[in-house]
């Protein structure tokens, strides 16, 4: 098919040479200021835009690589502002996901939603500009801005085959077409396979050279470029790089805090409701309104999340006096005694703050996020929680909100769960996923104290002992483990949170040869040994991003192992009925030989060497309990389930 060339205005004349400069009108017509990263980014495209638009070079292709939280949206509106005074009415806006749609169609489209990005009205030469949401641009309107938003799924169906009132190449083909692809790293599906055919990417190559014009905009936060093949895809089209590095370097960020403890779930909850009510009240003294919100994070399935909301209604139903004044008692964080400290000098006594808890964490102030109905469901409480008729204070999730959420009061991510997945080399996907969760979180909650402040930086950087620091801080809140702790920094540091790059060397030829030398294994696959830190109060509190922590008053602790063959029988037996794995029938097709439940936990041969190793006082360590055993014996248990998948039959390894 033959195209004539539709008329694109050549670049505007007052940019003069290679000094571009964006237009007042542009910035005039977004409802919020562009922070001087944003402006360079639209610099460099129009720099772009002179040297190699459509008039040099078809279908002209670029990404911006920019952290999350750093206002790509933002960006994504100047640009459309912009291509519309070039002479493009037709904007077709795709991502992966039908939550981050909805959003975005709120943010281009609603006049009355809390993050519209537009001035109203929209004036460009002096004339009333509309922005229209469109089906198809059969509908399109040539003198307004025509804006249609789908899913990458959606358009790769729509245009595999012609429907009604439904997106067509033959339509797309006819005028110039301006392609924004949000999260774009996860359209580089066929690149990674080395084969494009019937793939997402290859719908978006012929989309975008359906026409000679076509522009295609690329956003995304997650750029693989250790990766050669997504390296040579975008050489030369990256066009700005402002990573979450940068983003926090220059302020814009909330610091990270890993608040770590020896706490059991129900106190680490205790200990970040009362961080919550700390800043509410600390906020209010100064005069700030601040609703925090605390995200309650599951491993891995929905079941878990709703057995998490249970049990914090049942805490919240029982809250009393007594409740916090054991947290006062046993805390050793600094954060949380400063907390205390400041109830004190305001006059909040332990029942008081148990009643403002109770009031604050109602059953109906609390959501779930755990699936794509709950999510849809509740997808409009979920993006206006920063508004002040918005009453969630608590969100329970699994992994829904890792991508496209959009908050800026989450001051508190309470890890629901304990153990780590990486191996010596690499943090594991759970960790990952985890570290891309604290990215999403560290948006900076706005506020401005004095009327010269800009009010989307952090101020207190050189006051660290400022009591308002805490505005902007993220606690991180999970148990005490020091190998989890250090695969965390280094997954921040994959995502650019960390500055520092600890080497992730292989091990030493001289650790492998000492390895190689290892006892044979017993029959049963053991799992690595697992330590059980006994409840206390005993913790600390971290940044994120430093190695050294705060310096905190050493709490003795000691180790005791016990192997499982040592422990009561009746008590494994117990933790052993919790899994299926270990059901007598299936332990009988791994291991024939095997001749009752008793054995497989006495026996060397199975369980009977596996050690556990309890750490805590010495006075703990002195009289364990059966409830000592329980709890370290669930802790194990995921491990043991891994290890014996991972363990083929007997029979097989017979073969």
């Amino acid at each position: 098919m033959t195209h004539e060339r539709t008329s694109i205005r050549p670049p505007e004349s007052t940019f003069p040479g290679s000094e571009a400069v964006l237009p007042a009108w542009v910035a005039a017509n977004l409802r919020y200021p562009l922070r001087p990263y944003q402006e360079e980014a639209l610099r460099r495209f129009v720099r772009f835009w002179q040297a190699e638009g459509p008039s040099v070079l078809a279908s002209p292709h670029v990404l911006f690589h920019m952290a999350t939280g750093s206002g790509k949206t933002l960006v994504m509106a100047a640009l459309v502002l912009w291509l519309y005074r070039q002479g493009y009415r037709r904007f077709l806006f795709f991502v992966h996901s039908t939550q981050i749609i909805r959003k975005t169609e709120a943010n281009f489209l609603d006049p009355a939603a809390a993050k519209y990005l537009f001035r109203v009205p929209v004036r460009i030469e002096g004339r009333a500009v509309q922005l229209l949401h469109v089906r198809t641009f059969d509908e399109a309107d040539p003198d307004h801005i025509n804006l249609h938003f789908t899913t990458i799924q959606q358009l790769h169906l729509d245009l595999a085959e012609a429907r009604e009132h439904a997106l067509t190449m033959e339509t797309l083909q006819q005028e110039p077409l301006v392609l924004i692809a949000d999260e774009a790293h996860h359209l580089s599906s066929g690149t990674r396979r080395a084969d494009l055919s019937r793939s997402w990417e290859e719908t978006v190559v012929r989309l975008h050279r359906a026409h000679p014009a076509n522009v295609l905009l690329e956003f995304t936060a997650t750029l693989d470029l250790d990766r050669p093949d997504i390296r040579d895809k975008y050489a030369g089209r990256i066009l700005f790089q402002y990573d979450l590095r940068r983003f926090r370097h220059d302020g814009y960020s909330k610091e990270i805090r890993l608040v770590r403890s020896h706490y059991d779930e129900r106190d680490r909850i205790l200990q970040a409701l009362v961080l919550h009510l700390y800043r509410q009240e600390l906020a209010a003294h100064y005069g700030l309104s601040l609703k925090p919100v605390i995200l309650f994070k599951a491993r891995r399935t929905i079941k878990e999340s709703e057995a998490n909301k249970a049990r914090f209604h049942a805490l919240i139903d029982a809250l009393d006096a007594a409740h916090i004044r054991h947290i006062r008692h046993t805390a050793q964080v600094p954060l949380v005694q400063q907390a205390f400290a400041f109830f004190d000098r305001v006059g909040l006594d332990a029942a008081a703050i148990a009643r403002r808890l109770r009031f604050c964490f109602k059953p109906e102030n609390c959501l779930s996020a755990n699936n794509e109905a709950e999510a849809e469901r509740n997808q409009m409480l979920l993006n206006t929680l920063e508004d002040d008729d918005n009453p969630i204070r608590a969100v329970f999730a699994v992994q829904k909100l890792n991508e496209g959420w959009d908050v800026l009061n989450l001051f508190d991510i309470v890890r629901l769960y304990d153990g780590a997945d990486g191996t010596a080399r690499r943090p594991g996907k759970t960790t990952l996923s985890e570290a891309q969760l604290i990215g999403r979180g560290a948006r900076y909650w706005p506020f401005r104290l004095q009327p010269h402040d800009d009010p989307w930086r952090r101020k207190f950087d050189d006051q660290p002992d400022h009591e308002l620091r805490i505005l902007e801080t993220l606690c991180y809140h999970t148990r005490e483990d020091n190998r989890y702790i250090a695969e965390l920094r280094q997954a921040l540091t994959d995502t650019g949170l960390w500055e520092k790059n600890p080497s992730r060397a292989r091990p030493t030829h001289e650790k492998r040869r000492q390895r190689s030398a290892a006892p044979a294994r017993p029959v049963f696959p053991l799992p690595q040994k697992t330590e059980y830190v006994l409840p206390s109060g005993a913790g600390s509190a971290s940044l994120a991003l430093e190695e050294e922590r705060e310096s905190t008053a050493p709490t003795a602790m000691a180790k005791r192992e016990v192997k499982i063959g040592e422990m009561p029988l009746h008590v494994v037996r117990y933790a052993l009925s919790a899994s299926p794995a270990f059901r007598f029938d299936r332990l009988k097709r791994r291991f024939p030989e095997l001749r009752a439940t008793s054995e497989f936990i006495r026996s060397e041969r199975y369980l009977g060497a596996q050690p556990i190793v309890f750490v805590g006082h010495p006075d703990r360590l002195a009289h364990l309990t059966a409830a000592d055993y329980l709890a370290a014996l669930r802790r194990w248990l995921p491990l043991a389930e891994a290890a014996l998948e991972a363990a083929a039959p007997l029979q097989e390894r017979k073969r």
